[in-house]
Protein backbone atom coordinates (compact mmCIF):
# COMPACT_ATOMS: atom_id res chain seq x y z
CA UNK A 1 0.00 0.00 0.00
CA UNK A 2 2.18 2.48 0.96
CA UNK A 3 4.79 1.33 -1.90
CA UNK A 4 2.00 1.86 -4.47
CA UNK A 5 1.23 5.53 -2.65
CA UNK A 6 4.60 6.35 -2.95
CA UNK A 7 5.10 5.65 -6.63
CA UNK A 8 1.75 7.92 -6.99
CA UNK A 9 3.34 10.73 -5.66
CA UNK A 10 6.43 10.48 -7.35
CA UNK A 11 5.43 10.05 -10.49
CA UNK A 12 3.04 13.17 -9.60
CA UNK A 13 6.07 15.09 -8.38
CA UNK A 14 8.09 13.93 -11.75
CA UNK A 15 5.06 16.33 -13.44
CA UNK A 16 6.59 18.95 -11.38
CA UNK A 17 9.80 18.76 -11.99
CA UNK A 18 8.97 19.25 -15.93
CA UNK A 19 7.60 22.22 -15.54
CA UNK A 20 9.47 24.99 -17.29
CA UNK A 21 9.40 28.36 -15.43
CA UNK A 22 11.44 31.85 -15.67
CA UNK A 23 13.15 30.03 -12.85
CA UNK A 24 14.40 27.20 -14.45
CA UNK A 25 17.72 26.83 -16.48
CA UNK A 26 18.54 24.56 -18.77
CA UNK A 27 21.96 23.17 -18.19
CA UNK A 28 23.49 21.31 -21.40
CA UNK A 29 25.85 18.58 -20.87
CA UNK A 30 27.85 16.75 -24.06
CA UNK A 31 25.21 14.27 -24.64
CA UNK A 32 21.91 15.45 -23.09
CA UNK A 33 20.33 18.37 -21.68
CA UNK A 34 19.42 18.33 -18.09
CA UNK A 35 16.32 20.77 -16.48
CA UNK A 36 17.75 22.30 -13.27
CA UNK A 37 15.22 24.87 -10.60
CA UNK A 38 16.56 27.68 -9.27
CA UNK A 39 15.38 28.97 -5.77
CA UNK A 40 15.08 32.49 -4.89
CA UNK A 41 18.50 32.61 -2.99
CA UNK A 42 19.91 30.80 -6.85
CA UNK A 43 20.95 27.50 -5.69
CA UNK A 44 19.88 24.82 -7.95
CA UNK A 45 18.12 21.87 -7.32
CA UNK A 46 18.00 18.94 -9.61
CA UNK A 47 13.70 18.34 -8.78
CA UNK A 48 11.53 21.28 -8.32
CA UNK A 49 10.31 19.24 -5.45
CA UNK A 50 13.80 19.64 -3.40
CA UNK A 51 13.48 23.31 -3.19
CA UNK A 52 11.92 24.16 0.29
CA UNK A 53 8.43 26.29 0.23
CA UNK A 54 10.20 28.92 2.20
CA UNK A 55 12.82 29.58 -0.92
CA UNK A 56 10.38 29.21 -3.95
CA UNK A 57 10.02 32.07 -6.22
CA UNK A 58 6.58 33.59 -6.42
CA UNK A 59 6.30 31.60 -9.65
CA UNK A 60 7.73 28.43 -8.08
CA UNK A 61 4.63 28.93 -5.04
CA UNK A 62 2.12 29.43 -7.97
CA UNK A 63 2.65 26.00 -9.44
CA UNK A 64 2.62 24.48 -6.43
CA UNK A 65 -0.29 25.86 -4.87
CA UNK A 66 -1.88 25.45 -8.71
CA UNK A 67 -0.78 21.55 -8.80
CA UNK A 68 -2.29 20.46 -5.19
CA UNK A 69 -5.30 22.30 -5.82
CA UNK A 70 -5.85 20.05 -8.96
CA UNK A 71 -4.52 16.94 -6.84
CA UNK A 72 -7.02 17.53 -3.82
CA UNK A 73 -10.31 18.67 -6.05
CA UNK A 74 -9.70 17.47 -9.00
CA UNK A 75 -7.96 13.45 -8.47
CA UNK A 76 -10.57 11.02 -7.09
CA UNK A 77 -11.13 7.30 -7.43
CA UNK A 78 -13.64 5.44 -9.58
CA UNK A 79 -13.79 1.78 -10.08
CA UNK A 80 -10.81 1.46 -8.18
CA UNK A 81 -9.08 3.71 -10.91
CA UNK A 82 -7.49 7.46 -10.26
CA UNK A 83 -9.88 9.75 -12.37
CA UNK A 84 -8.99 13.76 -13.75
CA UNK A 85 -12.70 14.85 -12.64
CA UNK A 86 -11.51 18.64 -13.77
CA UNK A 87 -11.26 19.39 -17.69
CA UNK A 88 -8.07 20.79 -19.02
CA UNK A 89 -9.61 24.16 -18.75
CA UNK A 90 -10.39 23.71 -15.19
CA UNK A 91 -7.30 22.85 -14.30
CA UNK A 92 -5.67 25.54 -16.41
CA UNK A 93 -7.28 28.11 -14.64
CA UNK A 94 -6.21 26.92 -11.06
CA UNK A 95 -2.77 27.98 -12.76
CA UNK A 96 -1.89 24.55 -14.50
CA UNK A 97 0.05 25.02 -17.86
CA UNK A 98 -1.34 22.38 -20.82
CA UNK A 99 1.78 20.89 -20.78
CA UNK A 100 1.41 19.94 -17.48
CA UNK A 101 -2.56 18.93 -17.76
CA UNK A 102 -1.45 16.31 -20.33
CA UNK A 103 1.24 14.86 -18.34
CA UNK A 104 -0.83 14.70 -15.56
CA UNK A 105 -3.17 12.67 -18.03
CA UNK A 106 -0.49 10.35 -19.30
CA UNK A 107 0.87 9.41 -15.72
CA UNK A 108 -2.91 8.78 -14.36
CA UNK A 109 -3.06 6.26 -17.16
CA UNK A 110 -0.29 4.78 -16.26
CA UNK A 111 -0.98 4.41 -12.79
CA UNK A 112 -4.09 2.99 -13.52
CA UNK A 113 -2.36 0.54 -16.00
CA UNK A 114 -0.05 -0.66 -13.15
CA UNK A 115 -3.09 -0.52 -10.56
CA UNK A 116 -5.06 -3.41 -12.98
CA UNK A 117 -1.82 -5.15 -13.62
CA UNK A 118 -0.52 -6.04 -9.92
CA UNK A 119 -4.01 -6.02 -8.85
CA UNK A 120 -4.54 -3.32 -6.74
CA UNK A 121 -7.88 -2.96 -4.85
CA UNK A 122 -7.05 -0.19 -2.49
CA UNK A 123 -6.52 2.92 -4.88
CA UNK A 124 -9.19 4.99 -3.22
CA UNK A 125 -7.65 4.61 -0.01
CA UNK A 126 -4.35 6.27 -1.58
CA UNK A 127 -6.12 8.76 -2.70
CA UNK A 128 -7.44 9.67 0.38
CA UNK A 129 -3.97 9.61 1.73
CA UNK A 130 -2.84 11.78 -0.53
CA UNK A 131 -5.70 13.92 -0.10
CA UNK A 132 -4.89 14.21 3.59
CA UNK A 133 -1.33 14.38 2.99
CA UNK A 134 -2.00 17.50 0.90
CA UNK A 135 -4.16 19.13 3.55
CA UNK A 136 -1.03 18.82 6.24
CA UNK A 137 -2.62 15.60 8.19
CA UNK A 138 0.35 14.51 10.37
CA UNK A 139 -0.93 10.84 10.31
CA UNK A 140 -1.09 10.79 6.40
CA UNK A 141 0.93 8.30 4.24
CA UNK A 142 3.01 9.79 1.98
CA UNK A 143 6.22 11.38 0.66
CA UNK A 144 6.40 15.11 -0.18
CA UNK A 145 5.30 16.70 -2.97
CA UNK A 146 5.76 20.58 -4.19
Amino acid sequence: MKFLLLITLCILTVISCKEKTTNSAQVVNSKKSKQVFIDSKGKQYKFFGEIPENRRTPEQKLFAKSLKDVLLHGVVAENNHMVLKMTKEECMAKGMTEKTYNELQTNIKENNHFFDSTGNKKVAEMIDDLHRFIEGDPQAKGVSIP
